[in-house]
Order: C-alpha cells, then sequence, then structure tokens
C-alpha cells in the first residue's frame, strides 16, 4: 500500500510526496519475534519504491548498504542476537541526527516505543517531519 493512500485518507494527497523513509527498529533483521520481522520486512518491500534506511543496532554507528542496495543506519550497541542496547551517549546522537539531517526523510517510522525510536521521533519533532508508530504488542 502506498503512503500516498495514507495522505489521501488525511485529504493531503495533494501536498504530500513521500520520497525518503526512514524505518527504525531495536532489533536486527532475523530477531526480535514478530516485532523485528514486521519493521524489517515493511523497510526492505518499501526500499524497492523509495529511498528507505533502516535505524538500528550495530556493531559500530555508520551507514552500510547489503549486496541488494538496502540501506542501514547502525547505532554502535552491545548485545547479543535478540537483545541489543544502543550507545545512546552524546557522540553516537550527533552521528546519527548528522546522518539524518543529511538524508531528510518525509517519514519515520517507528516500531518501539523506546530507545532509537526516540531519539528518531525527537529528531523529527524538531525537524517537523510526520512520526508513525506501529504498536506491535497486545
Amino acid at each position: 500500500m502506498s503512503l500516498q493512500i495514507f495522505a489521501g485518507w488525511f485529504g493531503l494527497e495533494d501536498r504530500v510526496m513521500v520520497k525518503k523513509i526512514v524505518f527504525i527498529s531495536i532489533f536486527i533483521e532475523g530477531y526480535g519475534g514478530g516485532e523485528g520481522r514486521v519493521a524489517w520486512e515493511m523497510a526492505r518491500w518499501y526500499s524497492k519504491h523509495y529511498d528507505v534506511v533502516m535505524l538500528c543496532p550495530g556493531k559500530k554507528t555508520g551507514l552500510v548498504e547489503d549486496e541488494t542496495g538496502f540501506k542501514q543506519f547502525n547505532v554502535r550497541s552491545s548485545g547479543d542476537k535478540n537483545v541489543y542496547l544502543p550507545l545512546l551517549n552524546a557522540i553516537e546522537v550527533a552521528k546519527l541526527y548528522d546522518f539524518l539531517e543529511k538524508f531528510q526523510p518525509d517519514v519515520i517510522h517507528m516500531h518501539d516505543p523506546a530507545l532509537l525510536d526516540v531519539i528518531g521521533q525527537l529528531w523529527g519533532k524538531y525537524a517537523r517531519v510526520p512520526v508513525f508508530y506501529t504498536a506491535h504488542v497486545l
């Protein structure tokens, strides 16, 4: 489903043109149960139609691209497989904000109510970029 359809629901289809999307998940690909799976599948599907970056934990902070062209901005984190805690000190947050400032997403779609997602939400508020949250809890 196109994000233009979502804009249409609110009568904004003539004013909203989505080209760049940041998805955020606290899980690395292949972990996190249904929540992690949905976040990554959505990001990969939308990356075929839009300029997408997945913001997620990683061994070191920075932008990486896999062999398919899928882009991730990793934030240095500690953990093992299913549980990662990002190192959210001033240096790492500044790197993340610099990346978001350069990428200039039209939309931020977060999947967790904490950690990296909160940083993305704060940047979205500052930059006046719409932030969507998909809850995965019952």
